[in-house]
């Protein structure tokens, strides 16, 4: 399949994943996944590496706590993402080597407009992406990458916002 093929591949689940119903089990454990993502994102926080990530993202004044309202969403993602995955006591996802709720989370939360996002669309957000991760990387897709010396949530994090447009 080619890049094109697989772009409009994508674009076709996520775009058929908005009217579908999610089921009780898989919002039971996106909230779990959310649960985790806040409660290692609080502890990583106080890491030097976060610690570290939010002073680079602050040198351009730009306003980035750890978790709040923030004025660049980029920086906010990055130092979130960093943030809950600094411990390594992230969720993971095994089939792909990867942690992908502690990315796609960080991502979603820095980007939603608090007043324009209900529960539900960001838990359905949140699945789709993380469908999106888990299928398009496939079994083991994180371990080759490792063996590469690349860090698969960094790479495969990525895949889950690349489908969005900038604001």
């Amino acid at each position: 399949m080619n890049e094109g093929a697989n772009a409009a591949h994508i674009g076709r689940f996520l775009s058929d994943a908005s009217g579908k119903p999610l089921s009780a089990v898989v919002v039971d454990a996106a909230k779990k996944y959310l649960v985790d993502w806040l409660g290692v994102a609080i502890a990583g926080g106080r890491e030097p590496v976060a610690r570290a990530v939010k002073f680079y993202a602050e040198r351009d004044d730009a306003t980035v706590p750890i978790i709040g309202a923030v004025q660049d969403v980029e920086n906010a993602a990055l130092v979130n993402g960093v943030a809950a995955h600094a411990l390594d006591f992230d969720d993971t996802h095994i089939p792909t080597d990867s942690h992908i709720s502690a990315v796609t989370w960080a991502a979603l939360l820095a980007f939603a407009e608090p007043s324009q996002v209900d529960e539900h669309n960001l838990l359905r957000a949140f699945i789709a992406d993380y469908k999106v991760v888990a299928k398009f990387s496939g079994r083991r897709f994180g371990f080759s990458l490792q063996f590469r010396r690349f860090h698969p949530s960094a790479v495969i994090g990525r895949l889950a916002q690349a489908w969005r447009s900038p604001s």
